[in-house]
């Protein structure tokens, strides 16, 4: 059965039902924020000096958004931040300090690419330096090689059997392996693939062994 209450904040009497999901003591919504509400304290905001209110358990520095933007102070993800002068560009450009992982900085990865095409390590002073350039003979052989397994296989992997025009060209035996690396380009030692295939190859996961073709 409805009873009658008085409403905590404004003193008002109401029907209340127990049914009523409210828990009986305000009249309204409004009533249960106005009592609730945590105290306000009035601070002056640095940047406009114009005062307002703001709850005084977690009180704000600033009466608006645009007020604190304009403030100067860090904003979050700016923190801890460094400016530096792209080495290919000349461009400046900020990134997290956690960003840079070498001594060299650049702006984009196209940058990176033709600094390090221009000024990176080449020669013996490359970690996988192989000890010079492969002989003239060593690159027309490899150029006819390449061109009769590409046209020999017709647009068609070795291995899978799916058709891509941008078939590779794979040494079944690495030229390393080889005293003569001249050797390494005989029709029998390639096999065109894809580049799943090729991937797939050289991390292990495909075998050539298990397809026969070695």
């Amino acid at each position: 059965m409805p009873t009658k209450k008085t409403c905590a904040h404004c003193g008002d009497e109401f029907q209340w039902c127990p049914d009523d999901r409210r828990a009986g003591k305000y009249c309204s919504v409004a009533c249960y924020h106005k009592h609730v509400q945590t105290p306000k304290v009035s601070v002056r905001c640095p940047t406009c000096g114009k005062y307002f209110e703001t709850p005084a358990d977690r009180p704000t520095r600033y009466c608006s958004r645009q007020c604190y933007w304009k403030s100067g102070a860090p904003k979050p993800g700016k923190r801890n931040r460094v400016t530096k002068k792209c080495e290919w560009c000349g461009k400046a450009f900020e990134r997290p300090a956690s960003g840079f992982h070498s001594k060299h900085a650049f702006c984009c990865h196209t940058c990176s690419a033709f600094w390090w095409s221009h000024y990176g390590l080449r020669g013996i002073r490359h970690p996988s330096w192989k000890g010079g350039i492969m002989p003239a003979a060593y690159r027309t052989q490899w150029t006819r090689a390449r061109k009769a397994i590409l046209s020999a296989a017709g647009a068609t992997c070795f291995l899978c059997g799916r058709r891509d025009k941008r078939l590779l060209v794979h040494h079944k035996v690495p030229i390393t392996a080889f005293e003569d690396p001249r050797k390494a380009n005989e029709l029998h030692n390639l096999m065109a693939v894809c580049d799943k295939c090729h991937r797939g190859i050289h991390s292990g996961r495909t075998s050539v062994a298990k397809s026969g073709l070695t």
